[in-house]
C-alpha cells in the first residue's frame, strides 16, 4: 500500500504531545462463552494442508446445550494486515442440543502462521469469540510450495518427490484426504492443489462421494485443473454404463483385460525396475495385472500394449476442459505395483507432465535483486505492475528521512539560536513552536498533494480462457486502485457479457465469481509466505457469498481505504457455454491447417494461432470472421518469440540470442504473456522466477497436446470490480484484456503415440 505523507505532520508531534495510548488488542486463548455456545475446535485445509494466498476449506464445530442459532464468521488477516471477516455460504447457523455442528466454510490466509479468530453471535445479541493456537491449526504451505492431493489410496506420490529433490521452500507438499466426506463442495475448495490423483480400487471411498462432490472436482478439472486418474480392475464400475465417473475418461470405456506382459509399464517408468507379478497359490503362475481399456482416446498416448496405440491405451495425456487428465489404466495403489521398485519414478514422470518442467536450476537465481524487488514469482511481478498510476509518484524513503530530518533541525537547534542568540527572547518559543509545526505540515500536504493527486485511478488486467468443444469459460481480473480520500467500499466481480458466447450459461450450470483481496507472493513486506501477519487496522471488513452453493458469488462490504493508498484485488469468474463455431482444424506434418472462426461477439486483436512448437500470426478477427490456415502463413517459432530472440552477427557467422527478462519491466501484457506460456519459454531458467501463484495460466503443456490456442487481445475490459454506488472505471489506456480460445485439432489415426 502506498505510504501518504499527510500523517507524518502528526507523527513528527508524538514526542511533544501527550503521547496517545492505544488499548493494545488482547488475544484470545479460549473461548468466552457469553453465550450457551461452544467452539469445540477448527479444521483447515484438505488432509491438514492449506496454502498461503489460496482459497482453502475450513470447519467450525460448534456444540450446545440447548437450541441455538445465529451466524459465524471467521476472521483472519489479508496480504494487507486489514482484517478479513469470512462466513459460510448457509446465512444462519442452527445447532441442535447436545450435539455438535459442523459448518463448513472457504476462506484465505496470508501467513503460514495465519492469526484467526471465531466468531458466533447468537440471535440475542450474545457473542462467543475463540481463537485457536498454532498447534491447533498447523502450519501452512508456502505459495512458492506446489500441493498434491491424493484422493483414495495412495499412488506413491509422496515416494515420487524423492526422485524430484527441490530446496526447502519449493518443496513440494503431499495431502491425504482418506474419507470422502473430507472432499469439498465447492470447486474453489481445490484452489490450493496443483495435481490431485484419485485412485478407483476402493470402491468404498468412491462410493461415498457424493453427486455435490464429484461435480466439484470434475469442475476444478476443467477450470485448469489436472488430475492423475487410475483406473484398472474396477473398470467397468467406475467407467462403465453405470460408471457415476465416466465423464473423467479421455475416452469411452470398452473392457477390463489382463496383461501379462508389463514390459510398456515398466518402459514408461524410465528405470529398469521390472515388475514382479502375484502368483496364483493353486497353480504357480503369475496373475496378469488388470488394465481398463479405453476406445477413441484422446490426446496423446504416452504408453500401450501392442503395436497399435489406440488398441490398448495404457498411459493417456489428454485435456479436459481448461484442465488436463492424466489417465493410468492399472491400479498403482494395488499389489503387485503398490510395493513396485519403479513406481515412484513412473509416478514422477506423470508429476513432469501434469506440471512441466520449469526449467533452471532450484537452488540458483537472482537471490539479491529477487530480495530487492520483493517478490520472486511473476504473480509478484504483475502486482508490482498493477500498482503504477499515471502521476501518482511514491514517496522515496530519502525524502521523508531528509523532511523528518530537517524538522528536527527547526524544532530544535535552529529555534533555540535564533531566539536565544539573535532575538534573546525564548519565551517566543510559544509561538515559533506551533508555527514551524504549522508550516511543517501545510508544506508536507501540499508536497503530497503534488505527488499524488487527488484523482482516483484503477489499473486493471483480465485473462479469459473459452474452451470451445467443452463451452468452459474461466475469466481472471486483477483491479488496482488508488483513491485520494478515506472511504468503504462494497466491491463485486460482473463479467462482461460481450465476452461471453451465449450469455454464458445453461440451465443448469449457472455463472459464478469470486472477488477477494490481490496477494503478493514472497516474504518481503506483505508478502504471504511471512511466518505471521501484523494486524494493521481494527476495521474488519466483510467477505460474503451473496449468490448460492452452486452459482456463488463472493464480494468484499465494508472494505476501508485511506486516503492516498492503494488496494489491490484479484477475482475469478465462470460460466458455460455451448454451440460455438470456431471452424475445423487437423494436424498436417506436426503442423496445422484449416480454418478459424472468432466465435465472441467483440473483435479479436493480433491473433496468433498456437500448436505444438510454431504459431501464426492472423492479424484483427471480427466477429464471426473466419480465417484460412495454410501454407500461405508461415509457421514460427513459439520460444523464439516469447524470449524475443534476434540475430547477432559475430564475425563470420550470426546466433540468436535470447532478450533477458528484466524482472523489473513493468509491461502487463508482456508479463500476462509470459504467465500465460511460461514453461514454453524456458520457465525459470528464462524468467529467474517461479511461476506457482497462477500456475493454472500456463498452457504450455497443452501446446503439446490435441488443442490449438488461439490468443487476441480484446479491446474493452472483460469484467468490471463493482461498488455499490459506481463502477470502478479502469484509467484509459490503463487496461488489459486477452482471450485465450482452446481449438479441437483433427488428429491422424495413431498420431498419438
Amino acid at each position: 500500500m502506498l505510504s501518504h505523507l499527510k500523517t507524518i505532520g502528526l507523527t513528527v508531534l508524538l514526542p511533544f504531545l501527550v503521547p496517545a495510548i492505544t488499548p493494545a488488542r488482547t488475544a484470545i486463548a479460549d473461548a468466552r462463552a457469553a453465550t450457551d455456545v461452544e467452539i469445540v475446535g477448527v479444521k483447515i485445509g484438505l488432509g491438514g494442508a492449506f496454502r498461503t494466498g489460496k482459497w482453502t476449506p475450513m470447519t467450525v464445530q460448534l456444540k450446545s446445550e440447548s437450541d441455538a442459532s445465529g451466524t459465524l464468521q471467521v476472521i483472519t488477516l489479508d496480504g494487507d494486515g486489514m482484517q478479513a471477516a469470512f462466513r459460510p455460504d448457509a446465512s444462519r447457523v442452527e445447532i441442535r442440543a447436545g450435539q455438535t455442528a459442523s459448518v463448513p466454510l472457504l476462506i484465505r490466509v496470508a501467513a503460514v502462521q495465519p492469526w484467526l479468530e471465531v466468531r458466533f453471535v447468537a440471535d440475542n445479541g450474545d457473542v462467543t469469540d475463540w481463537q485457536p493456537n498454532t498447534d491447533e491449526l498447523g502450519r501452512g504451505t508456502l505459495s512458492s510450495q506446489q500441493v498434491l492431493l491424493q484422493l483414495g489410496k495412495p499412488i506413491g506420490l509422496a515416494d515420487a518427490l524423492a526422485v524430484r529433490r527441490r530446496v526447502a521452500h519449493e518443496a513440494m507438499t503431499v495431502a491425504k484426504v482418506e474419507e470422502a466426506a473430507q472432499m469439498p463442495t465447492q470447486w474453489l475448495g481445490y484452489d490450493a492443489c496443483d495435481v490431485i490423483s484419485l485412485s478407483t480400487s476402493d470402491l468404498t471411498f468412491l462410493n461415498r462421494v457424493t453427486d455435490e462432490q464429484r461435480a466439484a472436482l470434475r469442475d476444478w478439472v476443467r477450470r485448469g485443473g489436472c488430475l492423475i486418474f487410475c483406473v484398472g480392475s474396477q473398470g467397468e464400475a467406475v467407467l462403465g454404463a453405470e460408471g457415476q465417473w465416466k465423464d473423467f475418461a479421455p475416452g469411452q470405456f470398452q473392457r477390463v483385460t489382463t496383461m501379462r506382459n508389463p514390459g510398456r509399464i515398466e518402459s514408461f517408468a524410465g528405470e529398469n525396475y521390472p515388475i514382479t507379478l502375484n502368483v496364483d497359490s493353486n497353480t504357480g503362475f503369475p496373475l496378469p495385472l488388470s488394465a481398463s481399456v479405453l476406445a477413441d482416446a484422446s490426446g496423446n498416448i504416452l504408453a500401450y500394449e501392442g503395436n497399435d496405440p489406440l488398441n490398448q491405451p495404457l498411459v493417456v495425456h489428454a485435456t479436459e476442459g481448461l484442465g488436463q487428465i492424466l489417465y493410468v489404466a492399472v491400479d498403482l495403489d494395488a499389489s503387485p505395483l503398490d510395493d513396485w521398485n519403479g513406481r515412484r519414478h513412473f509416478v514422477a514422470n506423470l508429476l513432469d507432465l501434469g506440471l512441466g518442467r520449469e526449467g533452471g536450476d532450484s537452488s540458483s537465481g537472482t537471490k539479491g535483486q529477487v530480495t530487492h524487488l520483493g517478490y520472486r514469482d511473476l504473480g509478484g511481478q504483475l502486482r508490482a505492475a498493477l500498482d503504477r498510476y499515471p502521476n501518482v509518484r511514491p514517496i522515496p524513503f530519502s525524502l521523508v528521512l531528509a523532511i523528518a530530518f530537517i524538522y528536527l533541525l527547526l524544532i530544535g537547534p535552529a529555534d533555540y539560536f535564533l531566539l536565544d542568540k539573535f532575538f534573546h527572547r525564548m519565551h517566543w518559543t510559544w509561538i515559533s513552536f506551533p508555527l514551524i509545526v504549522f508550516l511543517t505540515c501545510i508544506g508536507i500536504s501540499t508536497l503530497a498533494s503534488r505527488w499524488k493527486g487527488h484523482v482516483t485511478h484503477v489499473n486493471q488486467a483480465d485473462l479469459v480462457d473459452v474452451d470451445v468443444a467443452g463451452g468452459t469459460i474461466v475469466g481472471r481480473n486483477w483491479t488496482s486502485i488508488f483513491v485520494p480520500t478515506n472511504r468503504r467500499l462494497n466491491v463485486k466481480l460482473i463479467a462482461s457479457p460481450d465476452v461471453i458466447p451465449d450469455g454464458g450459461q445453461l440451465p443448469d450450470r449457472q455463472p459464478g465469481n469470486a472477488l477477494t483481496w490481490l496477494a503478493l507472493p514472497g516474504t518481503g513486506y506483505g508478502g504471504i509466505d511471512n511466518e505471521s501477519s501484523l494486524i494493521a487496522d481494527d476495521a474488519i471488513y466483510q467477505v460474503v457469498n451473496e449468490g448460492s452453493l452452486q452459482s456463488p458469488s463472493y464480494q468484499l462490504h465494508d472494505l476501508p481505504l485511506q486516503d492516498w493508498s492503494s488496494r489491490g484485488f484479484y477475482g475469478i469468474w465462470w460460466a458455460q457455454s455451448s454451440n460455438l463455431e470456431c471452424g475445423e482444424l487437423q494436424e498436417v506434418d506436426r503442423l496445422v491447417a484449416g480454418s478459424v472462426v472468432n466465435p465472441l461477439p467483440v473483435p479479436l486483436n493480433n491473433c496468433q494461432l498456437m500448436f505444438g512448437r510454431w504459431y501464426y500470426a492472423l492479424g484483427d478477427l471480427a466477429p464471426g470472421e473466419s480465417r484460412l490456415v495454410d501454407s500461405s502463413l508461415t509457421a514460427k517459432n513459439i520460444a523464439v518469440q516469447l524470449t524475443r530472440k534476434k540475430v547477432v552477427e559475430t564475425g563470420k557467422s550470426s546466433t540468436q540470442v535470447s532478450t533477458p527478462w528484466d524482472q523489473q519491466n513493468m509491461d502487463v501484457p508482456r508479463i500476462m504473456e509470459m504467465m500465460m506460456f511460461h514453461n514454453a519459454a524456458g520457465g525459470r531458467g528464462y524468467t529467474s522466477l517461479l511461476h506457482r501463484q497462477y500456475r493454472a495460466l500456463d498452457m504450455s503443456s497443452q501446446l503439446e497436446l490435441d488443442h490449438a490456442i488461439l490468443v487476441g487481445r480484446v479491446a474493452t475490459p472483460a469484467a468490471s470490480v463493482v461498488d455499490s454506488s459506481e463502477e470502478l472505471q479502469p484509467d484509459p489506456q490503463r487496461h488489459w484484456t486477452v482471450v485465450r480460445l482452446l481449438l479441437p485439432i483433427n488428429h491422424p489415426r495413431g498420431s498419438g503415440d
